[in-house]
């Protein structure tokens, strides 16, 4: 059985002072001119991202391949290129200088979900958790995204 908790969509996360800080959203066509840093290709984001970049007719051609979401944001704080990241990582900035605008043209979305066991009844510890986890991923990822 599956739960939504949210739905994520892909956005571009960029230092303070880019020029695509003056864009409510930003085309994927736009980021064939930039330095792209991306997850490495054992992220199921990775996927997201070539897909995004197909979808425009734009081979990925990564700048830089990371591990881990931190360090993407990390990179893309200090102007080292521009992050392709899900909404969640909006978790992951804790007062970083880093703007981040929603994707489009096209624009997707996937769900975020908690999975459990159709036959099964849910133990008394995740239908306690289960509610807050939502709760606090809402209450990270802003809701106009």
């Amino acid at each position: 059985m599956l739960g939504n908790i949210l739905s994520d969509r892909m956005m571009v996360f960029i230092e303070d002072g880019h020029v695509f800080q003056a864009f409510e959203e930003v085309p994927w066509k736009m980021l064939t001119e930039q330095r792209v840093i991306t997850l490495s290709r054992e992220s199921n984001i990775r996927v997201l991202t070539e897909i995004g970049f197909e979808s425009v007719g734009v081979p990925l051609r990564p700048h830089l391949e990371v591990h881990q979401i931190h360090t993407a944001l990390s990179l893309a704080e200090n102007g080292a290129g521009v992050a392709v990241l899900p909404t969640y990582a909006f978790t992951a900035l804790n007062g970083r200088h880093i703007a981040a605008r929603p994707l489009t043209s096209p624009d997707f979305t996937r769900q975020v979900s908690i999975v459990s066991a159709r036959e099964r009844t849910a133990s008394p510890a995740t239908a306690a958790v289960s509610p807050l986890l939502r709760r606090i991923v809402r209450e990270m990822v802003p809701e106009a995204l």
